[in-house]
C-alpha cells in the first residue's frame, strides 16, 4: 500500500470568486495603466498651467525640475510606460513654454543638455517607480494565490473522508490542518493550526514520520494513533526555483483495510503452515515409498504419458542386468536397452507400451538370453477421475518358480503316465481276464442253464465296456500318439475319443502339418488346455459341436478352441474367470509363456485362444517325458 485511496462520494465543485480571480486583477492593472497615461498628461497639464501663473514668482535655476512631480505621480500610479510619458511631455513642454524665448523650441547647448538631463533622471524614476509597481502588484497576486490555494487545500481536507491534510512551511508551522481524523484522533484543528510541527504532533508520531521528513523525495508511513491505524504520506512541495519551501503531509484512516489485511495475513500464513505439513508428509510419504520401491524384489518402471522416465528403483537395473543410465532417459530407450537382454523378438513391456492401454491383469512372460526369465504386468497411473499420468510396469525374476513349477507339472504328467499306463497294462488286463472268464460261464450256462446264459452275457459286455472306458481314460492320462506322432494326431485321436465319449457331440479338429514346439512340454500343455477347453464346454456350454484349430504363424503356434454353446457371460470375457477350469489353463499357458484369452464368440459359444512361441521349422520337440520317466 504506497498511497491514499481515493476519497468516493460527491466531489465538491470549486467555483472561482469574480472578485478574487486574476483576469480582473489583469483587467483593473491595464486600465490603471491607461489612466496612468492620461494622469501624465493631466499633471504636466496642470505643472504648466502653475509655472505661468506662478512664474513671476518662482526662481527656479532649471524650469525642468518644476515637472518632476507630474512624472513621479504618473510613474507611481501607472508605472513605467505613464511616467516615461510624463518624462517626455514634461520636457518637450516645458522646452517650448518655459524656456525662452517662449513659444519656441530652444536648441542651445545648455538647454538640450537640461533636456536630456531630464530625461534621464524621469527615465530613472519612471523605471524605478515601474519596478516597485511590479514588486507590489506581484506581492498582491501571490497573496491572493496562497489564499486561493490554502482555501482550496481546506476545502479538499474538509472533504476527504476518514483522513487529514497538514501544510506545513519551511519554518516547521503547520499552516493547515483538515479533515475528519483530527476529532477522531483527539487534535484540534484550531489548536494544530499555527503551531509548530514539534508541539503539534506527538512525539510518537513524530518519530514515526521523521525519515519521511528528512527524505528529499518524502515518503509513506504506517502507524497507529488513539486505537486507529493511519496510513501517512509526505509530500514536499517545491517552489518554481526547486527549492522546497514546504511539506505536505496526507493521513488516511485504514483501521478496518488494516484489520482485513491482518486477517488475510493470519490466514495466508495458517495456509503457509498447511502447505509446509502438507510437504513435509509428502516428502515423507515419497521416501517412504521410494525406501519401499528400492527394497523391494520387483523392478519397477515408471513412465510419463510424455514417455519420460519418472522413477525406476535399483533393482530394475539388476533384474536386466543393465546399466543405471539405461533407464534415466525415455521410455523408448530404456526399451530399446531392454531388447538387447531378450532372447528373442518379445515386448519388454509385455503389450503395455501404450498408455492409454488398460491394465495388464496377466503377467508376460519375457525370456532373457541369459536363460532366466521375468514377468513383466503394467498399469495406467490415474487419478480417481480418470486423468492420465502415465503408465507403472512391474518385472519379477520369476525363473526359480517357473522351473518349480515346471518340474510340478513334470511330476503331475509322470503321474498321469504311470496311472495310464497302469489303466492299460494292469487294470485292462485285469478286465480281460475277467471277460474271458465271463465268456467261459456264458457257454457253460448256455448248455446248462439256458435262462441265466443271458445275464452272464451282459455281465461280459459291461466289462467290455469298461476295458474300453479304461482305455480311453488311460490314452487321455497318457497321449502315446504325442511323443510318437506329434500334437497334431493327438489332438486327432482326442477328438475321436471326445465323440465316442459324449455322443452325439461332434469335434471338429483341424492342424497344420507337422506342428514343432520348443520341447515337449510346450505340447503336452498345449494338449492338457485343449482337454480343459473341451470339457467345460461340454459340460458347462452344452456345446453340440467343438472346433479345435492349431497353426502355425511366424513363429508363435496358435490353438483355437471354439464351440456353439451357451457361451460365457459378458462380464466374464474381460474379468478373470474364477472357475477352476479357467485358473488351470492359464497356469498352464503361464508356465509355457503362452497367452490365453478366453472370449465369448460373435454369434454365441466361448472361444480359447492359446498363443505360444513355436519351435524351428524342421526340428523336433526337445523330449520330456522319457527323460523324466528314466530319471525316475
Amino acid at each position: 500500500m504506497r498511497a491514499a485511496p481515493i476519497p468516493t462520494g460527491p466531489i465538491p465543485v470549486l467555483r472561482r470568486d469574480p472578485a478574487t480571480s486574476p483576469e480582473p486583477d489583469v483587467a483593473r492593472w491595464r486600465a490603471r495603466r491607461r489612466t496612468g497615461y492620461l494622469i501624465a498628461l493631466i499633471a504636466t497639464a496642470v505643472l504648466l498651467l502653475l509655472r505661468v501663473v506662478l512664474g513671476q514668482w518662482l526662481t527656479l535655476g532649471s524650469p525642468f525640475l518644476f515637472f518632476a512631480p507630474a512624472v513621479m505621480v504618473s510613474a507611481w500610479y501607472g508605472g513605467r510606460g505613464p511616467g516615461f510619458a510624463a518624462t517626455v511631455a514634461a520636457a518637450v513642454v516645458a522646452n517650448f513654454f518655459v524656456v525662452a524665448p517662449a513659444g519656441h523650441f530652444s536648441f542651445e547647448s545648455d538647454d538640450l543638455v537640461k533636456v536630456v538631463t531630464f530625461l534621464l533622471v524621469g527615465g530613472q524614476i519612471s523605471w524605478l517607480c515601474g519596478a516597485l509597481h511590479t514588486a507590489k502588484r506581484r506581492a498582491e497576486l501571490d497573496a491572493r494565490a496562497a489564499r486561493q490555494s490554502e482555501e482550496l487545500y481546506r476545502t479538499l481536507a474538509h472533504n476527504f473522508p476518514s483522513g487529514a491534510v497538514f501544510l506545513v512551511d519551511t519554518a516547521r508551522l503547520v499552516v493547515l490542518a483538515e479533515g475528519e481524523a483530527l476529532a477522531a484522533s483527539g487534535l484540534s484543528a484550531d489548536r494544530v493550526r499555527g503551531a509548530r510541527l514539534t508541539a503539534a504532533l506527538p512525539r510518537r508520531v513524530l518519530a514515526a514520520l521523521a525519515p519521511q521528513f528528512r527524505a528529499p523525495a518524502g515518503g509513506t508511513a504506517e502507524l497507529t494513533f488513539a486505537g486507529r491505524v493511519y496510513l501517512v504520506q509526505v509530500v514536499p512541495l517545491r517552489g518554481a526555483a526547486a527549492q522546497r519551501f514546504a511539506g505536505m503531509g496526507i493521513a488516511q484512516d485504514i483501521t478496518e483495510l488494516a484489520a482485513a489485511r491482518a486477517a488475510l495475513q493470519a490466514a495466508h500464513d495458517q495456509l503457509e503452515r498447511r502447505v509446509a505439513e502438507r510437504t513435509a508428509e509428502l516428502q515423507f510419504q515419497t521416501a517412504l515409498l521410494e525406501a519401499q520401491s528400492n527394497a523391494s524384489l520387483d523392478g519397477i518402471l515408471v513412465a510419463a504419458d510424455d514417455g519420460r522416465i519418472v522413477f525406476r528403483n535399483r533393482q530394475l537395473a539388476r533384474l536386466w542386468r543393465l546399466p543405471d543410465a539405461a533407464f534415466d532417459a525415455t521410455r523408448d530407450a530404456a526399451v530399446a536397452a531392454m531388447r538387447g537382454a531378450l532372447a528373442g523378438r518379445q515386448d519388454p513391456l509385455g503389450g503395455g507400451a501404450d498408455v492409454d492401454a488398460p491394465r495388464v491383469e496377466l503377467p508376460a512372460i519375457l525370456d532373457l538370453a541369459d536363460g532366466r526369465t521375468l514377468e513383466c504386468y503394467g498399469a495406467p497411473v490415474a487419478s480417481p477421475d480418470g486423468h492420465q499420468y502415465g503408465r507403472v510396469w512391474y518385472f519379477r525374476d520369476v525363473t526359480e518358480r517357473r522351473r518349480t513349477a515346471r518340474q510340478v507339472l513334470e511330476a503331475g504328467e509322470r503321474e498321469r503316465h504311470r496311472i495310464g499306463q497302469d489303466l492299460h497294462d494292469d487294470l485292462c488286463q485285469h478286465l480281460t481276464g475277467i471277460t474271458c472268464l465271463g465268456r467261459v460261464l456264458h457257454q457253460r450256462l448256455a448248455a446248462r442253464l439256458p435262462d441265466e446264459a443271458g445275464a452272464a452275457a451282459q455281465v461280459v459286455d459291461l466289462v467290455e465296456q469298461a476295458i474300453r472306458r479304461a482305455r480311453d481314460i488311460a490314452r487321455g492320462l497318457q497321449p502315446l500318439q504325442l511323443e510318437t506322432d506329434g500334437l497334431a494326431v493327438a489332438l486327432q485321436d482326442l477328438g475321436a475319443s471326445i465323440e465316442q465319449m459324449f455322443p452325439p457331440v461332434r469335434c471338429h479338429v483341424t492342424c497344420a502339418p507337422h506342428v514343432t514346439a520348443r520341447d515337449n512340454a510346450d505340447l503336452i500343455q498345449l494338449y492338457r488346455i485343449t482337454q480343459e477347453a473341451i470339457s467345460n464346454a461340454i459340460r458347462h456350454g452344452r456345446a453340440a459341436n467343438v472346433y479345435v484349430d492349431l497353426v502355425r504363424a511366424e513363429d508363435r503356434l496358435i490353438l483355437t478352441v471354439e464351440d456353439d454353446g451357451v457361451g460365457i457371460a459378458d462380464d466374464a470375457a474381460t474379468a478373470r474367470p474364477a472357475g477352476m477350469g479357467f485358473r488351470t489353463m492359464r497356469h498352464r499357458a503361464r508356465m509355457i509363456g503362452a497367452t490365453l484369452t478366453v472370449e465369448r464368440g460373435d454369434a454365441g459359444g466361448t472361444t480359447v485362444t492359446c498363443t505360444v512361441t513355436a519351435g524351428p521349422d524342421g526340428a523336433p520337440a526337445t523330449p520330456m517325458l522319457a527323460e523324466a520317466d528314466h530319471a525316475a
